[in-house]
């Protein structure tokens, strides 16, 4: 029975109320059922008349028994509050007993659910190995077979790329050596050009530089024409003339460089010569014409 309280919550509290109410009530009522009953009148008379009681002995009688019953019911008392709290102890356990046997419960029902679960993934998961090693290897056939092809349109795309090489390197071949004919001819007409012009500027040069010469004669000799030798000069060295000129052979200005063993009266005699030979003869080609003369006069 006892069990059966145990497993049913509700009817086991009910139970320890039921039992602490009577248990509280045979107490309480106790000195009720322990009381005489009230006699009559008569026979009350009778019984005082029959037995004098001492009323001190009846008091501490009396005294002594309320006492002895107030250590009854407070002895009743602890062991109902002790029944109590063992009862409650009692279910505490069995209440922490099931909820432990219900979490462990669970657990285990967890525990199965999860290797259930876990047997479930395996089971997917090897299903979908399987399927992706047979597409792996669905997919590695294609790509030998795609690579085959491809190494072969490759071979042919390096086989015709190596003959259009080649046919290019002969064609850079054939451009490079008519190139390398072209250029030596262009070299040849080149090298040719430059010898004229430098045997045209070199002819030019002489031709200028008779003319210059042929120049500054025809100024020297009209110079040494107007020339009067000073009365006090005996031995008369050259002397370096530069005469300034405008347009027409209009002398500007005479100075003179080195003279040696000259005098001031040979230089003037000098001066006055080319100032007479005004204006100077002109140059056969426009190009030789120099603002500045310079030219050795010599006597001799």
């Amino acid at each position: 029975m006892l069990d059966a309280l145990l497993k049913d919550r509700k009817a086991l509290a009910l139970s320890v109320s039921l039992h602490f109410i009577i248990i509280v009530a045979i107490v309480i009522n106790f000195e009720f059922f322990d009381k005489p009953k009230p006699a009559q009148m008569g026979s009350q008379v009778e019984t005082i008349q029959a037995k004098v009681i001492d009323s001190q002995q009846l008091k501490e009688s009396k005294f002594k028994s309320n006492k002895a019953k107030a250590e009854q019911q407070k002895k009743d008392l602890e062991k109902v509050a002790l029944e109590k709290n063992r009862i409650d102890s009692e279910l505490k356990k069995q209440k922490e007993n099931k909820a432990q046997a219900q979490i462990k419960k669970l657990e285990e029902r967890k525990k199965a659910t999860q290797a259930k679960k876990k047997a479930l993934l395996k089971k997917e998961k090897d299903d979908k190995l399987k399927e992706q090693l047979k597409a792996e290897k669905k997919a590695q056939v294609k790509a030998l077979a795609d690579k085959k092809a491809a190494d072969i349109k490759q071979a042919k795309a390096a086989e015709k790329k190596l003959a259009d090489e080649k046919k290019k390197q002969a064609d850079e071949k054939k451009k490079l050596i008519a190139e390398k004919r072209r250029q030596a001819e262009q070299d040849k007409k080149r090298k040719e050009a430059n010898l004229k012009l430098q045997i045209a500027a070199e002819e030019s040069r002489q031709r200028l530089s008779l003319l210059t010469d042929a120049y500054s004669a025809a100024i020297r000799q009209k110079v040494k024409r107007n020339w009067r030798r000073p009365q006090e000069s005996a031995k008369i060295d050259s002397c370096e003339v530069r005469v300034l000129q405008g347009p027409g052979g209009i002398i500007l200005d005479v100075t003179f460089g080195a003279c040696n063993g000259g005098t001031n009266a040979y230089r003037a005699s000098i001066e006055n010569a080319v100032y007479k030979a005004e204006p100077l003869p002109k140059p056969s080609d426009a190009a030789l014409f120099d603002r500045e003369i310079i030219f050795i006069f010599s006597p001799k």
